[in-house]
């Protein structure tokens, strides 16, 4: 073999491997994950830690079992509805206090973090209906905006976990707020 073949080759490849791993590097760094396909559904359920607060009573925290259907749109925006029923109640200076059914539509906004990781947002309608009672019982039923924060990672290839603190309902009376822990699995 030449010399000068293998200086033009040992050359190549100095040079070759440097821009090679520069690649890697960008695409790793540059590439987001796609958590979920277009056009991909899901489904899930998990608790639902509600708060209670109202003008001069103390925190209630009523609990509830969530459920939530969706599809996503493109890899990163997904449309959600969901169902929280009221499942147990607190009782704060007598009064007992329990979620009967909260229903939300959202626009979820994900941001890929690791190939496994996903933080997302949450902004939507909520109708939640609130139920009180110190002897005879009373009902609040309110619609309003509603919003989130949370995070998934994924366990298998298709079921992840969540949890998230979502507003609820934030009314003249009352504001209602929840953490929620979750499974979800995509089909």
């Amino acid at each position: 073999m030449n010399p000068q073949t293998t200086l033009n080759r040992m050359s190549k490849m100095k040079l070759t491997q440097p821009i090679s791993l520069l690649t890697l590097t960008c695409l790793a760094a540059f590439s987001t994950h796609s958590y979920a396909a277009q056009n991909q559904g899901y489904y899930g359920i998990g608790y639902h830690m509600g708060s209670y607060e109202n003008t001069g009573m103390p925190e209630a925290n009523p609990g509830a079992i969530a459920f939530r259907a969706g599809g996503y749109l493109n890899q990163v925006i997904a449309l959600e509805a969901r169902l929280a029923l009221g499942i147990t109640d607190d009782t704060v200076n007598n009064i007992d206090i329990e979620l009967d059914t909260a229903l939300s539509a959202f626009i979820k906004a994900d941001v890929p973090m690791t190939p496994f990781v996903n933080a997302y947002g949450l902004l939507g309608l909520t109708r939640g209906e609130i139920e009180t009672s110190t002897g005879g019982l009373t009902s609040e039923s309110e619609t309003g905006l509603s919003y989130g924060l949370g995070i998934e990672g994924e366990i298998s290839r298709r079921t992840s976990l969540s949890v998230e603190y979502v507003l609820l309902l934030d009314e003249d009376a009352f504001e209602y707020t929840a953490i929620n822990v979750g499974i979800t699995a995509r089909f």
